[in-house]
Protein backbone atom coordinates (compact mmCIF):
# COMPACT_ATOMS: atom_id res chain seq x y z
CA UNK A 1 0.00 0.00 0.00
CA UNK A 2 1.01 3.28 -0.97
CA UNK A 3 1.08 6.27 2.01
CA UNK A 4 -0.48 9.48 0.87
CA UNK A 5 -3.11 11.51 0.20
CA UNK A 6 -5.18 11.02 -3.59
CA UNK A 7 -5.87 14.56 -5.50
CA UNK A 8 -9.66 14.06 -3.95
CA UNK A 9 -8.86 14.24 -0.21
CA UNK A 10 -6.25 17.30 -0.71
CA UNK A 11 -9.01 19.41 -3.22
CA UNK A 12 -11.51 18.85 -0.53
CA UNK A 13 -9.06 20.10 2.90
CA UNK A 14 -8.19 23.00 0.23
CA UNK A 15 -12.16 23.83 -0.23
CA UNK A 16 -12.43 23.55 3.82
CA UNK A 17 -9.64 26.10 4.18
CA UNK A 18 -11.08 28.11 1.55
CA UNK A 19 -14.35 28.77 3.34
CA UNK A 20 -13.21 29.08 6.39
CA UNK A 21 -10.62 31.69 5.40
CA UNK A 22 -13.88 33.75 3.94
CA UNK A 23 -15.58 33.20 6.80
CA UNK A 24 -13.23 34.74 8.66
CA UNK A 25 -12.63 37.70 6.22
CA UNK A 26 -16.12 38.43 6.50
CA UNK A 27 -16.10 38.72 10.13
CA UNK A 28 -12.85 41.09 9.76
CA UNK A 29 -14.62 43.43 7.68
CA UNK A 30 -17.37 44.02 9.77
CA UNK A 31 -15.51 44.35 13.18
CA UNK A 32 -13.34 46.77 11.36
CA UNK A 33 -15.99 49.09 10.44
CA UNK A 34 -17.69 48.83 13.79
CA UNK A 35 -14.19 50.07 15.45
CA UNK A 36 -14.48 53.07 12.87
CA UNK A 37 -17.91 53.71 14.15
CA UNK A 38 -16.82 53.57 17.85
CA UNK A 39 -13.76 55.95 17.05
CA UNK A 40 -16.49 58.38 15.03
CA UNK A 41 -18.53 58.66 18.45
CA UNK A 42 -15.47 58.79 20.79
CA UNK A 43 -14.06 61.94 18.34
CA UNK A 44 -17.71 63.47 18.24
CA UNK A 45 -17.94 62.99 22.64
CA UNK A 46 -14.43 64.83 22.30
CA UNK A 47 -15.49 67.59 20.21
CA UNK A 48 -18.48 67.79 21.92
CA UNK A 49 -16.81 68.94 25.33
CA UNK A 50 -14.10 70.77 23.82
CA UNK A 51 -17.29 73.30 22.49
CA UNK A 52 -18.19 73.22 25.63
CA UNK A 53 -15.44 74.77 26.92
CA UNK A 54 -15.26 77.33 24.07
CA UNK A 55 -18.76 78.04 25.03
CA UNK A 56 -17.83 78.80 28.47
CA UNK A 57 -14.87 80.65 27.93
CA UNK A 58 -16.21 82.93 25.08
CA UNK A 59 -20.54 82.76 26.08
CA UNK A 60 -20.88 81.30 22.25
CA UNK A 61 -20.19 78.57 20.08
CA UNK A 62 -17.95 79.16 16.95
CA UNK A 63 -19.79 80.68 14.15
CA UNK A 64 -19.22 78.77 11.38
CA UNK A 65 -21.90 77.94 8.66
CA UNK A 66 -25.74 77.35 9.42
CA UNK A 67 -27.12 74.80 11.70
CA UNK A 68 -29.48 73.41 9.25
CA UNK A 69 -27.14 72.29 6.78
CA UNK A 70 -23.63 71.55 8.79
CA UNK A 71 -20.41 71.48 5.80
CA UNK A 72 -17.20 70.01 5.87
CA UNK A 73 -16.03 73.66 5.46
CA UNK A 74 -17.92 75.02 8.34
CA UNK A 75 -16.16 71.30 10.07
CA UNK A 76 -12.54 73.32 9.27
CA UNK A 77 -13.55 76.77 10.70
CA UNK A 78 -14.74 75.09 13.79
CA UNK A 79 -11.57 73.13 14.09
CA UNK A 80 -9.37 76.21 13.95
CA UNK A 81 -11.34 77.98 16.67
CA UNK A 82 -11.36 75.14 18.99
CA UNK A 83 -7.77 75.02 18.24
CA UNK A 84 -6.59 78.26 18.33
CA UNK A 85 -8.83 79.32 21.65
CA UNK A 86 -7.16 75.75 23.43
CA UNK A 87 -10.09 74.35 23.66
CA UNK A 88 -8.72 71.64 21.93
CA UNK A 89 -4.96 70.57 20.67
CA UNK A 90 -6.39 68.90 18.16
CA UNK A 91 -9.79 68.16 16.04
CA UNK A 92 -10.47 64.86 14.67
CA UNK A 93 -11.44 63.92 11.46
CA UNK A 94 -13.33 60.79 10.53
CA UNK A 95 -11.68 57.75 10.40
CA UNK A 96 -11.76 57.56 6.31
CA UNK A 97 -12.51 60.95 5.57
CA UNK A 98 -14.17 60.43 2.12
CA UNK A 99 -17.19 60.55 0.21
CA UNK A 100 -20.32 60.43 2.86
CA UNK A 101 -17.70 59.58 6.18
CA UNK A 102 -16.85 62.88 6.85
CA UNK A 103 -17.86 65.11 9.75
CA UNK A 104 -19.82 68.44 9.37
CA UNK A 105 -20.74 71.28 11.63
CA UNK A 106 -22.85 74.63 11.53
CA UNK A 107 -23.96 77.06 13.85
CA UNK A 108 -24.95 80.56 12.37
CA UNK A 109 -25.15 82.66 15.21
CA UNK A 110 -23.46 80.67 18.34
CA UNK A 111 -26.29 80.20 20.27
CA UNK A 112 -26.38 76.76 19.23
CA UNK A 113 -24.61 73.75 17.09
CA UNK A 114 -25.45 70.94 15.02
CA UNK A 115 -22.89 67.83 13.84
CA UNK A 116 -23.48 65.76 11.41
CA UNK A 117 -21.55 62.62 10.92
CA UNK A 118 -21.98 59.19 8.81
CA UNK A 119 -21.72 55.71 10.24
CA UNK A 120 -21.29 51.73 8.60
CA UNK A 121 -23.10 49.69 10.79
CA UNK A 122 -25.11 52.31 12.39
CA UNK A 123 -25.14 49.72 15.75
CA UNK A 124 -28.62 51.31 17.82
CA UNK A 125 -27.11 54.79 18.73
CA UNK A 126 -30.05 56.61 19.16
CA UNK A 127 -28.55 59.67 17.59
CA UNK A 128 -29.33 58.26 14.35
CA UNK A 129 -31.03 57.69 11.99
CA UNK A 130 -31.48 53.85 11.08
CA UNK A 131 -32.55 53.94 7.31
CA UNK A 132 -29.27 56.38 6.41
CA UNK A 133 -27.21 56.00 8.87
CA UNK A 134 -26.40 59.86 9.38
CA UNK A 135 -25.64 60.85 13.42
CA UNK A 136 -26.96 64.16 14.42
CA UNK A 137 -25.35 65.45 17.69
CA UNK A 138 -26.84 69.23 18.81
CA UNK A 139 -25.85 70.62 22.92
CA UNK A 140 -27.41 68.71 25.57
Amino acid sequence: MKKGFTLIELLVVIAIIGILAAMILASITGTRAKARDARRANDIRQVKTALELYQNENDKYPVAGDQATPTTTAWTTMSGLLTGSGSMKQVPTDPTNSGNYVYKYGSADGSTYKITYTTETNTGNPNCDSTTKVCTITPD
